[in-house]
C-alpha cells in the first residue's frame, strides 16, 4: 500500500508476484459454503472468513520488506506456513505460523459463537536489519456494504455515521478511507448487521479499493483494512500485534424462495440489421463524423486506385491486408495513379475505377495536419484523402472498423469522417522475447497501428547482443527477429524507438556474471560505474548495435531509479571519490550518452523520476533533494525528450508543467490504471506537451500467456490511443465501450455474423423491474436499457419488456430472486443460445455464478457454466478479460459503468432438438441477472 515503492520493485517484480498470488487465490475456495461462520488460512492467500458461503474477508496479506520496498524479508506465499485446524471445546479454531529468517507471524482465528469470529495476530522480528511492514488485516467483501448505511466509534470515543457509495468516486488510498481514525464499524450489510471492531497500535486504514489504481484491487471488489509500520516503529513490539472481532446479527429468511417452471415462447425474427446501438463505430473517436442514410455496397469484388508518391507501396499492401481480413472478398485490382496536387488518395469501389487523379488539396484542418484524413463513403465508392501517406493509412484504419460482410458482400454505412490527432507523440512500449515474437507482431499490426499510434518503443536490453553474447537469457530474442519487428513497425507507419536502460536497471549487463569490472556494486548487480571509461566502451558498443538495427530518429536511454538498489555511489568502487554526488554522476552520464547519439543524428529520450523531488508529482520523485532535482533539470542535454512517468492516479501531474518550463519536449508516460491514463492525457494537453506513452511492465519476457495474466496492461493501449488522438473529455468509466472489449476485437478479430432466431421477451418470466431492481443503489437501475429489438455484437435481442429475471439462493441475493428457473422450449432446433446477462455484483475471477442446463429430447443433458470474468461478470463496473464479450453498456448514477455480457452456448449436437433449459445459481456469493435470450436456429 506504500505509494513510495520504487519502480525497480513495482515495474516488474511486484506485477509478477501479484499475478502469481492472485491467480492462485482465484483457484482457492474462500471457505467451504455452509451455514454460519467458516474460517480458514491458506499458504498463499492468508486468512479468509465467510458466512453462509458468502465471503466476508476474501484474503489477507503481510509484507516485511527492506526500506523503500527494495526486497522482501517476509511475505505470505513466499515462506512456509504451518497451519492447524482444531476443534477447541466445540469452537472452530485455525492457527497459522509463518517463519522466515527475519520474521515470525502467528495468526489465531476462532469462531467464538454463532454470531462472532475473533482473529489475533502477533509478529516477531528476528533480525537487526532495517525494515518496514504492511499489515493487511483483510480484503473485505465490498459487495456486502456497497450502498449501505454504517455507524461506529473512533479511537478517541467519538461517534460517526454515513453511507457507503454504491460505486466509489475517489481512487486514492487515503482519500478513500471510510472514516479517519475509526476503531469500530457497524454496517447494515446485505447479510445483516455486521460489526467490525479493530484493535491495532496505529491508525487502521479501511479504504474503498474498488476504484484504486493497482491491479490487485481489480481482482475482487474490496475494502482494504490494515496499517503500515515504518522502519523506526519496527523495534517496538506492540506495533507488531493486532486483533479484530467480527459480529453478525444475520437477517432471517422470512419467505422461502420460489422456483419457476413454464413454457416459454419466442418471437421468430430475422437478423436485426444495422450497427449495434452500443459501443463506438470508430476507436479512437474521430473529430467529426456524420453518418448518412443507407449502406455503401462494395460487394465481393473490390477495385482500388491509389494516388501516392511513386515507389512507396505501403498503402497498396495495407489495402490488400484489409480486404484479406474478410473471407470470400477479392481485391480484384489495385492501380497506382499519379497525384495531381501531391495529395494522397485511396479509392475503393465495387466497380472498376479509372486512372483519373482526384484533387484532394484543401485548406481544411484535417488536410493541414500531417496525420489528418477525410473518409467518405457515399453511393458505391469509398474515398480516403490526406496530405501524407501516414494520414491516409490512419484513414484506412478507421475504414477497417466500419467494414462488414452481408449478403451482398463487403459493406459499410454511408458516412463522412474528418479527423486529426490532438497529440504528436502517441506511443506504446514493450519488452521483446523469443517466445513472444508472434505476439509482438500481432500487437504492432493489429493493435498499435489500428489505434493510430505512431511510435513503438522496444526495450531491447535483454536481447542477444553481439557485443557479449554471454549476457543473453534463455528467452532472449535474436537480432534478426528484432530487425523484423522494426521493419513491421515502419510498414505500419509506426516509428520504432530502441530503449537501452542505463545507468541503472543494468542487471542485463551483469547477467551470467558478465561485466563485473563496470558494475558499481557487484552485490546488487544493478547500476554501472558511471566514471569508468570501460563502461562507455561497453554501453556505446550496445548503442551502436541498436542504431544499426533500428536506424532510429530517437533512442530511449533509460536513466530511471539509478540509486534504487545497492550502493550508489559506492565507496568500494575503484573510481569512487568522496565528492561524488548522485545528481552529478547521473547527469554526467546522461550528457555523455546523449552527446554520443547526437553526433550520429539521433535525439535522446530519458525517464523523469531522478529529476523530480517529493511533492512535485504524486509518485516517481526520486531526486534526493530539491536542489538535486533543480540541478538535473538545469543541466539537461540539448533537444532531449523527457519521459515523465507516473503510474499512481492523481488529480494533477504537476511535473508536466515543471518540465515544460525547462523547454524540453515532454511525453507523459502511464501504466494500466484508467484514471492514470485519463488524467495524464488531460494534463499533457493542458500543458501543451508532446504526447503520451503507454508502458507495459508485465515481466521481462512476455508472450501470449501474459495477455491473460496482465490483461489490464494490454487493454490500456485503447485508452491511451483514445485520449491521445481525440478530444474526448469523458472519463474511462463513461465511455460507450470497455477497453478490453476493443482490445480483444483488435488482437483476435472475429467476423461479426448478424444472427436472428427465436427472441425471448424476458417480461414473460421477469421477477424484477428494470427501474427498481434491488441489487444496486440510486441511479443504478436498468431503465436505460433499449426498449426495442436490437442488434448487439451481431446477436438480436428483444428488449421491449420491462422486467428482468434474477436467480439466487443466499441472503446476499434479493428476496425476489428465484431459486431456479426451468423453461419448456417444446423441442426447438438450437444452433446457439445467446444470453444477455450479468452477475448482480462482481466476484472473484473463476467463480461459477450460475449454470444453464440444456436438456435434449432424448434425455441427454449439457451444462453451460456462467463463470466470472470468463463468459460473464458483474453488472456494475463490469470487468474485461480476453474472453468476455460486452453486449450493452450504460452509465450508473455515481460514475460506474454498467455492463451486460453476451454469453453464447454453442450446440455441438445441432441435429438434436432442445426440450428445456434450466437456470440455477452456483454460488451463494452473488445473484445472476438475465436481461435477454435468443435461440439461434
Amino acid at each position: 500500500m506504500n505509494l513510495e515503492r520504487r519502480v525497480v520493485w513495482s515495474h516488474v517484480i511486484l506485477p509478477i508476484l501479484a499475478m502469481a498470488c492472485f491467480f492462485n487465490v482465484m483457484s482457492q475456495a474462500v471457505a467451504a459454503e455452509g451455514e454460519g461462520w467458516a474460517i480458514d488460512f491458506n499458504q498463499k492467500s492468508g486468512l479468509s472468513v465467510s458466512y453462509d458461503g458468502v465471503p466476508v474477508i476474501w484474503k489477507s496479506s503481510l509484507y516485511v520488506v527492506k526500506p523503500g520496498w527494495l526486497g522482501t524479508l517476509y511475505g505470505e506465499g513466499a515462506h512456509k506456513t504451518t497451519i492447524e485446524r482444531l476443534d477447541s471445546n466445540g469452537k472452530q479454531v485455525v492457527k497459522a505460523v509463518g517463519k522466515s529468517d527475519a520474521f515470525t507471524a502467528e495468526y489465531t482465528m476462532t469462531v467464538v459463537d454463532a454470531r462472532t469470529v475473533e482473529i489475533t495476530f502477533s509478529g516477531k522480528l528476528t533480525t537487526n536489519q532495517a525494515c518496514q511492514a504492511e499489515f493487511n488485516m483483510g480484503y473485505f467483501n465490498a459487495n456486502l456494504i456497497g450502498g449501505k448505511k454504517y455507524r461506529g466509534k473512533k479511537k478517541d470515543g467519538s461517534s460517526f455515521k454515513g453511507k457507503v457509495d454504491v460505486y466509489p468516486t475517489k481512487s486514492g488510498m487515503w482519500e478513500s478511507d471510510l472514516v479517519n481514525g475509526a476503531k469500530k464499524y457497524v454496517f447494515d450489510s446485505t447479510l445483516g448487521e455486521l460489526t467490525i471492531d479493530f484493535d491495532a497500535p496505529q491508525r487502521v486504514l479501511f479504504f474503498d479499493a474498488r476504484n484504486y489504481t493497482s491491479g490487485w484491487s481489480k481482482v475482487m471488489p474490496l475494502f482494504w483494512g490494515g496499517y503500515n509500520v515504518e522502519p523506526a516503529g519496527m523495534k517496538d513490539a506492540k506495533n507488531l500485534k493486532w486483533s479484530m472481532r467480527l459480529t453478525l446479527d444475520a437477517h432471517k429468511q422470512t419467505t422461502e424462495r420460489k422456483s419457476y417452471s413454464g413454457k416459454l415462447d419466442g418471437v421468430q425474427s430475422e437478423a436485426v440489421k444495422g450497427y449495434a446501438k452500443t459501443g463506438e463505430l470508430i476507436v479512437p473517436k474521430p473529430k467529426k463524423m456524420k453518418q448518412g442514410h443507407g449502406t455503401v455496397i462494395l460487394g465481393d469484388q473490390v477495385f482500388c486506385a491509389i494516388q501516392r508518391p511513386e515507389g512507396d507501396e505501403r498503402l497498396d499492401r495495407a489495402v490488400a491486408r484489409t480486404i484479406a481480413m474478410f473471407d470470400g472478398i477479392e481485391l480484384s485490382e489495385t492501380q497506382w495513379v499519379k497525384s495531381a496536387d501531391d495529395s494522397v488518395v485511396i479509392r475503393l469501389s465495387g466497380k472498376k475505377l479509372g486512372k483519373t487523379a482526384i484533387a484532394g488539396q484543401t485548406s481544411s484542418r484535417w488536410y493541414q495536419n500531417e496525420e489528418g484524413y477525410m473518409l467518405q463513403a457515399t453511393s458505391d465508392e469509398v474515398k480516403i484523402v490526406s496530405s501524407t501517406m501516414r494520414g491516409a493509412f490512419f484513414g484506412l484504419q478507421s475504414l477497417k472498423q466500419l467494414l462488414r460482410i452481408d449478403e451482398q458482400g463487403l459493406e459499410l454505412p454511408a458516412i463522412e469522417v474528418t479527423d486529426w490527432p490532438d497529440m504528436k507523440f502517441r506511443g506504446a512500449l514493450f519488452f521483446p522475447a523469443k517466445s513472444g515474437y508472434e505476439m509482438d507482431r500481432k500487437l504492432i499490426e493489429r493493435v498499435f497501428a489500428p489505434l493510430k499510434m505512431n511510435v513503438v518503443v522496444i526495450e531491447i536490453d535483454k536481447i542477444k547482443w553481439d557485443t557479449n553474447p554471454a549476457m543473453a537469457y534463455p528467452d532472449s530474442m535474436e537480432k534478426a527477429q528484432v530487425r523484423e519487428l522494426v521493419a513491421l513497425a515502419r510498414e505500419n507507419f509506426l516509428e520504432p524507438m530502441p530503449l537501452v536502460n542505463v545507468p541503472g536497471h543494468c542487471g542485463w549487463l551483469f547477467n551470467n556474471d558478465q561485466n563485473k569490472d563496470i558494475c558499481e556494486d557487484w552485490d546488487a548487480k544493478y547500476a554501472v560505474c558511471t566514471k569508468n571509461p570501460k563502461t562507455f566502451e561497453v554501453v556505446f558498443s550496445i548503442f551502436d548495435e541498436a542504431i544499426e538495427m533500428f536506424q532510429p530518429k530517437i533512442m530511449h536511454i533509460g536513466h530511471d531509479e539509478v540509486d534504487a538498489a545497492g550502493i550508489f555511489p559506492n565507496p568500494a568502487c575503484p573510481q569512487y571519490s568522496s565528492d561524488d554526488k548522485v545528481a552529478e554522476l547521473f547527469m554526467d552520464f546522461m550528457n555523455k550518452s546523449a552527446s554520443y547519439l547526437k553526433e550520429r543524428g539521433i535525439r535522446s529520450m530519458v525517464w523523469s523520476d531522478m529529476m523530480l523531488f517529493k511533492g512535485e508529482s504524486p509518485d516517481a520523485t526520486n531526486a534526493e533533494s530539491q536542489e538535486e532535482a533543480d540541478y538535473c533539470r538545469e543541466n539537461l542535454p540539448e533537444n532531449v525528450i523527457i519521459g515523465d512517468w507516473h503510474y499512481a492516479a492523481a488529480k494533477k501531474y504537476q511535473s508536466q508543467w515543471i518540465f515544460k518550463e525547462t523547454g524540453a519536449d515532454t511525453v507523459g508516460c502511464v501504466w494500466a490504471t484508467p484514471a492514470n491514463i485519463y488524467q495524464m492525457a488531460m494534463d499533457v494537453k493542458a500543458a501543451g506537451n508532446l504526447g503520451q506513452l503507454q508502458t507495459m511492465w508485465c515481466g521481462f519476457f512476455p508472450n501470449e500467456a501474459t495477455i491473460k495474466a496482465a490483461f489490464n496492461q494490454f487493454a490500456g493501449h485503447v485508452l491511451t490511443a483514445e485520449y491521445a488522438w481525440g478530444n474526448r473529455k469523458e472519463k474511462p468509466s463513461e465511455l460507450p465501450y470497455t477497453q478490453g472489449d476493443v482490445f480483444n476485437q483488435l488482437y483476435a478479430p472475429k467476423a461479426v455474423e448478424v444472427k436472428g432466431g427465436k427472441l425471448i421477451d424476458m417480461s414473460q418470466v421477469g421477477n424484477v423491474s428494470r427501474a427498481t431492481w434491488p441489487m444496486a443503489g440510486t441511479g443504478y437501475n436498468l431503465s436505460v436499457l433499449p426498449d426495442d429489438v436490437v442488434n448487439m455484437k451481431g446477436y438480436s435481442f428483444d428488449m421491449r419488456g420491462k422486467k428482468l429475471l434474477m436467480i439466487g439462493n443466499s441472503s446476499a441475493t434479493s428476496a425476489k430472486a428465484y431459486e431456479d428457473v426451468t423453461f419448456d422450449l417444446g423441442g426447438v432446433a438450437a444452433k446457439e443460445i445467446a444470453l444477455l446477462n450479468a452477475g448482480a455484483s462482481n466476484v472473484m475471477p473463476g467463480t461459477e455464478i450460475a449454470k444453464m442446463t440444456v436438456v435434449f429430447e432424448d434425455g441427454n443433458e449439457v451444462v453451460y457454466p456462467l463463470m466470472s470474468d470468463v463468459n460473464t461478470s458483474g453488472l456494475i463496473a463490469g470487468k474485461t478479460s480476453t474472453t468476455l464479450n460486452a453486449g450493452w453498456m450504460g452509465k450508473g448514477g455515481e460514475g460506474g459503468r454498467m455492463v451486460l455480457f453476451i454469453s453464447s452456448w454453442v450446440n455441438e449436437m445441432p441435429s438434436k432438438k432442445v426440450k428445456s433449459i434450466k437456470f440455477a445459481p452456483s454460488s451463494k456469493q452473488v445473484g445472476w441477472i438475465l436481461a435477454g435470450m435468443t435461440i439461434v436456429e
